[in-house]
């Protein structure tokens, strides 16, 4: 929620973000140039700045599983 939080304010000021789960994946790459402790990780980054509306239009679509391939409902 705390990211998401920082998404609306920037929205509010005429910015765009992207979050980015996939440099969780390079920690040690990322700690090699921030000063974390040995228990901290990086677990989410964000861009910011000015989105092109036209380039989501032309970039193809990425294939997108259904709900029931990835989530079970129970009492529902």
């Amino acid at each position: 929620m705390f990211i998401q939080n920082i998404m609306l304010a920037a929205k509010a000021r005429g910015l765009d973000t992207c979050t980015q789960e996939f440099l969780s994946r390079y920690h040690a790459v990322i700690r090699s140039e921030l000063p974390l402790a040995p228990e901290e990780l990086v677990v989410c980054s964000m861009a910011l700045g000015f989105g092109e509306p036209h380039w989501a239009k032309r970039r193809p679509q990425m294939p997108k599983a259904s709900i029931e391939e990835f989530a079970s409902f129970h009492g529902f």
